[in-house]
């Protein structure tokens, strides 16, 4: 490692974990340590902003300092690892569920919901599929047939009704007129979040239909859905009711490639 590599590696040190800076700070019209922590504070202050991006309306349900709290705990526990500022906080999840910091188990529902949506809007692009082409399939076609989810999917399990509180907090944002929020109601549900064109969307979904979703992100084929929905509901019907999903899933444009 060469000289200037060192001093690199000590300087980051330096602002991001405290470290050490002897040998870093050279004496000039101002105190060297203040100098260094102007940094500090830059770089701290930089992942709070880019943590509350991802998350306004935990950051608005929050406060401003209740937020800056659980971003100072969240930077020190998980500092960012990733070239792109833009993914600071894909574990934020995984942090609430391990470490009491929140003060109701809804908000983790919330910004759950959240990173779906982020994901969703910067996921990769990707042609959707159309009725037509599954009505070119030759019937002999369908029980193997095997459907791909568009990049932008993503499903969520969710124990809270959190989406008119995430309605509100957005609405709330954008008026910039603040109003009571709705008293969250545990709900075990589920969700599915995808991009049409460029606006992300979610909308609930029963359990069958969860569940045949769930079956068709693993690559299951058509007959497998069926079979996967039949559990749910009769068994005779359970291909109809997929039929009426399938032409749902596509004119949401959910899938991706027959």
């Amino acid at each position: 490692m060469t000289e200037l590599q060192e001093q690199q590696r000590a300087f980051r040190l330096a602002v991001v974990a405290d470290g050490a800076a002897a040998g870093l700070l050279a004496a000039g019209s101002s105190d060297p340590l203040r100098r260094l922590q102007i940094y500090r504070h830059a770089y701290r202050s930089r992942l709070t902003d880019a943590l509350a991006a991802n998350y306004p309306a935990l950051a608005r349900a929050l406060g401003d300092e209740a937020f800056a709290a659980l971003a100072a705990q969240y930077i020190d526990a998980r500092p960012s690892r990733k070239p792109s500022i833009r993914w600071f906080g894909d574990g934020l999840d995984d942090y609430v569920g391990q470490h009491d910091v929140l003060s109701h188990p809804a908000l983790r529902d919330l910004l759950r919901l959240e990173w779906a949506i982020c994901c969703a809007f910067d996921a990769a692009d990707a042609p959707v599929a159309t009725r037509d082409e599954l009505a070119r399939l030759a019937p002999e076609a369908w029980p193997t047939l095997r459907l791909e989810l568009h990049p932008s999917v993503c499903l969520l399990d969710l124990d809270w009704n959190v989406e008119p509180i995430w309605q509100a907090l957005t609405r709330d944002a954008e008026t910039g007129i603040e109003q009571a929020l709705p008293e969250p109601v545990e709900h075990r549900h589920s969700l599915v979040v995808w991009r049409e064109g460029l606006t992300p969307k979610w909308r609930s979904l029963e359990a069958a239909e969860a569940e045949c979703l769930r079956a068709l992100q693993r690559g299951e084929t058509f007959e497998e859905l069926c079979r996967s929905a039949a559990r749910r509901i009769n068994a005779e019907r359970a291909p109809a009711f997929v039929v009426g999903w399938l032409q749902r899933w596509l004119a949401d444009g959910l899938i991706a490639r027959v």
